[in-house]
């Protein structure tokens, strides 16, 4: 992706238009073009408009706006949820391409393989064109602080954009170092060298670099603090966001000493939710979110709306479904198997009485404001409780099983007025956390999918799972050493940037239709 080194078009005249409000832009869509980045480097209301305009791309992005499942940051995590076991999609409807693993998302020309790559470079491409014009142009009329505040955003946002790109296009960090992960783009970067010669893929090692110096301790100083901010900046890249996606950057690293570091700056400040909270709907943001792209009525996109997949009460897509499996690990006290219920009496339209069926259990988890998918709700991107959760999970690593035990429990006893402080030591304490990560996390964020891809296991289809999507997918790669993990880099790239060709060492080789398996099958 060649990329520019100006503003999009969209993002700069809602900068000249606009002016200095909180309110959410109403749809971001990068176009071709170029301005000068003077004009935009006028006044603070312009920039913070601009800063706006790139986190309306992490909640609203799409290429073309006609696939219903490649829209923005959260369809992409949801995509990853429905990729694991513990979620089962309709196999009639949405995202049974994703549950399939299908070569039809996966490969070089695959739709959520380019939905991915466009939508993390357009937020990458902004940042740097937003830092170049802050860097370059004259800003007689931003003090020294805004200044130093609007770049480090863009390139605390760049550090998160291309973690997402890394964890989605290279295998995971400990064995991969220095094998092939995605270009880097910087504000530094020449546009019209990187055009004629293209940018080469460096290595996962230098990537991850990239993100650590974009999040360094100086970068997300500059940003804005919390409290009092968070309540009307919740959709910004605020200090303690940063600070949460370093410590989640650090998980994968396997540094585990800097990753309980860096949650525990955060995750006291944001109390965990009441029982009566948790089932409300997650829709709305309260006391525990971190980090969220809020919603206004006049943004509501019925059924192309991420509510329209995940409520299975009225209207949309109805496809959240919950294996049986899954549902076995909760307490009859724990708030979070409450809300997994029977979909008859519940759903509107598919639904089972029959326990072996697919569509027999669903989830009360995330429902729409208002009652429909026309009026949508909030997307909560970050909580403190994955920051509870990572505090558990590196400090059991590094042996301190009664500082794990007292995070973890920390969560459990929000959860569950009769959870029980774990006395487990060791793996099986470790193993007691991950299933933790499970119950919490469901929906958020493809924590299932992204924990056995971290941490190099296996992910098995089991309860049950449709019959067409029965099967296990081995570790990182196959026998032959075909990566199971990764998505294809586009096509379209190798077209546009000179130093990547259409060949599976340059793209990521395809990555095998996996097979479902003999077992019995799940009713469908």
């Amino acid at each position: 992706m060649k990329m520019k080194k100006y503003l999009t078009v969209a993002v700069v005249i809602a900068s000249l238009l606009s002016g200095c409000n909180d309110k959410w832009l109403n749809e971001v869509k990068p176009e071709k073009g170029e301005l000068d980045p003077k004009i935009i480097t006028l006044s603070e209301d312009g920039i913070t408009t601009a800063l706006v305009g790139i986190h309306g791309l992490i909640r609203n992005y799409s290429a073309t706006g006609a696939n219903h499942v490649s829209r923005g940051y959260m369809f992409c995590a949801l995509g990853y949820e429905f990729m694991g076991n513990d979620v089962i999609s309709n196999p009639s409807q949405w995202w049974g391409y994703e549950a399939g693993y299908s070569s039809i998302i996966s490969n070089k020309a695959g739709y959520q393989a380019n939905h991915n790559w466009r939508m993390y470079y357009t937020v990458i491409n902004n940042c740097n064109s937003l830092i170049k014009a802050l860097n370059d142009g004259p800003t007689p009329y931003l003090s020294d602080q805004f200044r130093a505040m609007a770049i480090g955003e863009c390139r605390a946002v760049r550090g998160w954009a291309y973690f997402q790109l890394a964890r989605i296009y290279s295998l995971r960090y400990k064995e991969s170092k220095d094998k092939p992960c995605v270009p880097v783009y910087t504000e530094d970067d020449d546009a019209q060298q990187a055009a004629i010669t293209g940018m080469p893929r460096k290595s996962v090692e230098q990537v991850y670099a990239q993100m650590l110096s974009d999040l360094s301790d100086g970068n997300i100083a500059t940003l804005i603090t919390d409290p009092p901010a968070r309540a009307s900046n919740i959709f910004r890249f605020r200090q303690d966001v940063a600070y949460a996606w370093r410590a989640i950057i650090k998980l994968y690293m396997e540094n585990w000493a800097g990753a309980v570091e860096d949650a525990q700056k955060v995750a006291p400040k944001y109390p965990l939710m009441t029982a009566q909270q948790y089932a409300s709907g997650f829709n709305t943001t309260n006391q525990e979110v971190i980090w969220a792209g809020p919603f206004s009525a006049d943004q509501a996109m019925g059924y192309a709306s991420l509510f329209s997949m995940l409520d299975t009460r009225d209207g949309g897509y109805k496809n959240f479904y919950m294996n049986a499996d899954f549902q076995k690990l909760f307490s009859a006290t724990d708030i979070r198997g409450q809300i997994i219920v029977p979909s008859v009496g519940y759903c509107t339209s598919v639904t089972s009485s029959d326990p072996s069926h697919w569509a027999y259990w669903t989830s009360k988890k995330f429902r729409a404001q208002g009652g429909s998918i026309f009026s949508d709700g909030d997307y909560i991107y970050t909580r403190g409780a994955e920051m509870w959760l990572v505090i558990a999970e590196g400090k059991a690593r590094t042996g301190d099983n009664a500082g794990a035990a007292d995070a973890l429990f920390t969560l459990q006893s929000a959860r569950d007025p009769k959870a029980v402080k774990s006395v487990k030591t060791g793996d099986a304490l470790i193993e007691e956390i991950l299933v933790e990560r499970r119950k919490e996390l469901v929906g958020e964020v493809g924590v299932e999918y992204f924990d056995c891809y971290r941490l190099n296991r296996p992910m098995n289809r089991t309860g049950n799972q449709p019959s067409s999507v029965r099967f296990t997918i081995p570790q990182q790669t196959d026998a032959k050493g075909t990566p199971l993990w990764t998505l294809q880099i586009p096509r379209t790239e190798a077209v546009s940037n000179p130093a990547i060709d259409d060949s599976p060492e340059s793209l990521n080789p395809v990555r095998p239709q996996p097979t479902p398996a003999t077992f019995p099958p799940a009713k469908q």
